[in-house]
């Protein structure tokens, strides 16, 4: 924030945050579940100016890996968004990845961010010959692996379904509160014969 009036939400965390837009005090409270869920909450706790809040929008949601094309989703989901104020739904063209929301906010004024929150598969560009037939599980900004201590089989042998469904599965008790995903796959290993003999297992990714 400054005299150029503009305040950028980039990191959502449950936290307050004291600015100063042309000289005047505002502070801001925002408070969330993120990465575990995708609902973010700002509030204008003290203060009114007038100024841009620039909301950022992950690529994740926009269809995104990354920048580049290194990596790309493997899947045909869609995801979207949704920002209100007051609960009035706002709508823009996204700049750079931001979403701005330009008006005289006052205290009370609250702002409140929806993403969407599905497991995607994602893929390494076929150049990259180690990743080949491997794919990374993604919720979110989140990326998921698979444990041994997780799982009574060998990791080294499973393979995902070509459609997977995932299942999020909420762990309230585990390290301070997670989302683990299972989906169904199977074991390839050999029978007594030497044929290989596949096994349908439950995946679970932490």
């Amino acid at each position: 924030a400054g005299k150029d009036r503009r305040v950028y939400v980039n990191l959502f965390l449950s936290t307050r945050a004291e600015l100063s837009v042309d000289g005047r005090k505002l502070v801001l409270a925002q408070g969330t579940g993120y990465p575990w869920n995708g609902d973010i909450r700002v509030k204008v706790a003290q203060g009114s100016a007038p100024f841009a809040m620039n909301i950022r929008i992950p690529g994740w949601v926009q269809g995104k890996v990354l920048p580049s094309t290194l990596y790309t989703y493997a899947d045909d989901v869609k995801l979207g968004y949704r920002v209100t104020v007051n609960g009035d739904l706002v709508a823009g063209k996204l700049e750079k990845g931001y979403l701005s929301i330009d008006r005289k906010w006052r205290k009370g004024d609250v702002v409140e961010v929806h993403f969407d929150m599905q497991p995607r598969v994602v893929k390494a560009d076929e150049k990259v010959a180690d990743d080949r037939g491997r794919v990374a599980v993604e919720r979110g900004p989140i990326v998921y692996c698979a444990e041994w201590c997780d799982n009574s089989f060998d990791l080294q042998s499973v393979v995902l379904n070509s459609r997977p469904a995932f299942n999020v599965v909420e762990k309230p008790g585990l390290l301070n509160g997670i989302c683990q995903i299972t989906t169904a796959a199977q074991t390839l290993s050999r029978d007594s014969s030497g044929r290989i003999a596949a096994q349908d297992v439950t995946l679970t990714l932490i």
